[in-house]
């Protein structure tokens, strides 16, 4: 019998994308992704959202975590999961791992690399998980310049503040990396398109996110960006 399948249509819905939002520290990203009312905050920051008019819950462990994962299954009241921040969670996973094999770092086992992919497997687990609720999955980070070798040559670029490995893995799953920073005329911005040297894109310019967005407001940018997708 012949395979049933029909053609994919696009349907996108910026609540169910794997987002990164990173930049300087309170330039507002956190707020923006907070405008999403149905949206629940993993606050793995130190409680660095307790001032945000949001959903929310203080994370301190990463099994704390799993289990506030593990009890929104079929919770539909919330359709976007926040990590804010990714950095301190993917942290989290990094220690847990480590206190479970009894070393304070993952180069301290015998077995060089074991512990390095367990990590991995763990916190792509995670995502997979979030995946399968049907829900979207912000990340946001703050941002740093690094100096890296692109073609042989030397370049500062800006980037998260994720560590090399976590990096690599979370800049990859995101469908969306959105830059958020003041530009030169003293605005803030979201940059959707990469200026030089700096890393963000994805693939909601195909759906008319094509242009960097100068705001006032996250609201005001939070609602640009549902309306041009909706458009579609």
């Amino acid at each position: 019998m012949p395979l049933s399948i029909e053609k994919n249509k696009p349907e996108i819905d910026i609540t169910k994308l794997r987002v990164m939002v990173y930049g300087p520290p309170k330039v507002g990203k956190s707020t923006f992704a907070t405008q999403n009312e149905r949206a629940l905050v993993i606050d793995t920051d130190n409680n660095g959202t307790a001032f945000l008019s949001c959903y929310r819950v203080p994370i301190f462990s990463w099994n704390d975590l799993k289990k506030t994962l593990g009890e929104l299954k079929g919770d539909d009241r919330f359709d976007t999961i926040v990590f804010d921040t990714v950095d301190m969670a993917y942290q989290l996973c990094r220690q847990h791992v480590c206190s479970t094999n009894g070393v304070v770092h993952e180069s301290e086992d015998k077995a060089f690399g074991r512990l390095w992919d367990i990590v991995k497997t763990e916190w792509m687990k995670m995502v997979s998980f979030v995946q399968s609720l049907n829900k979207g999955m912000w990340m946001i980070s703050h941002s740093i310049q690094k100096e890296v070798k692109i073609d042989g040559v030397k370049r500062a670029v800006v980037t998260t503040t994720l560590p090399g490995s976590a990096q690599r893995i979370t800049m990859a799953l995101a469908d969306q990396i959105f830059y958020m920073d003041t530009n030169d005329r003293g605005k803030r911005q979201l940059y959707m398109l990469p200026p030089d040297g700096v890393e963000c894109g994805g693939r909601l310019a195909a759906f008319g996110l094509n242009k960097n967005i100068e705001f006032d407001t996250e609201s005001e940018l939070y609602q640009k960006i549902t309306t041009t997708l909706k458009g579609q």
